[in-house]
């Protein structure tokens, strides 16, 4: 994890800060997929973070787990995904350069990397050979892959304000209509939606003010 170049950062600091580098941006990354047809959302939440550990909760309709972060004596980054009382996956880190590399416990280090993750750590691709266990999430390739979901804005009708107010809400786009998401604690006595954080809500375009944008117009 050290800078080849010269001293640079002492790889304990550098592993501790890369450590709450993950942690801030699944914090504010909540909302992933699994890349294929079909995939599967996953919802990402932090549990604990400390010096050199973080946890971080992960939900999908079929799986619930944690994740947590860990500074390996090694040098390496830990990640370990349990699920059910089982491990489910076990990975060790480095950055060789700026996109990071993924490596599985006792894998012999190749140019050929196992798994790869980008730099803004928004999209991991991992060899489903080498994780056996996450081969159901696999594409027709043989690769896992796994990216933050681009999130749109839609408007929601504000009820009992005495006029028409809408809200932007984030909303990720669902089979059937799109998703509401609240990023920050949402208080129903402050101000009422009319539809809800998490629900699937089927939308149109209209005009607000001087701009065409999308609005919740119905429940799925």
């Amino acid at each position: 994890m050290g800078d080849g170049d010269g001293p640079g950062v002492p790889p304990a600091v550098e592993l501790r800060l890369l450590i709450d580098n993950f942690a801030r941006d699944m914090s504010r990354r909540p909302e992933w997929h699994v890349d294929k047809p079909g995939g599967s959302r996953v919802r990402l939440s932090l549990v604990s973070q400390e010096p050199g550990r973080a946890t971080i909760a992960f939900e999908s309709k079929k799986l619930c787990g944690s994740v947590s972060l860990t500074a390996d004596p090694s040098g390496w980054l830990q990640v370990e995904a349990e699920a059910g009382g089982q491990i489910m996956f076990t990975a060790f880190v480095d950055q060789p350069y700026e996109e990071f590399a993924l490596w599985p416990a006792n894998a012999v280090r190749t140019d050929d990397e196992l798994g790869r993750m980008g730099k803004r750590r928004n999209w991991t691709s991992l060899r489903a050979n080498a994780w056996p266990a996450l081969a159901p999430l696999a594409n027709e390739g043989g690769w896992i892959n796994i990216r933050e979901m681009d999130l749109m804005t839609v408007y929601v009708r504000l009820i009992r304000e005495g006029v028409d107010v809408w809200r932007p809400v984030e909303a990720i786009p669902d089979l059937d209509g799109f998703l509401l998401v609240a990023r920050e604690a949402h208080d129903p006595e402050t101000e009422q939606w009319e539809f809800p954080p998490g629900a699937i809500v089927r939308c149109e375009m209209r005009k607000l003010g001087d701009e065409d944008v999308l609005v919740a117009i119905a429940r799925v």
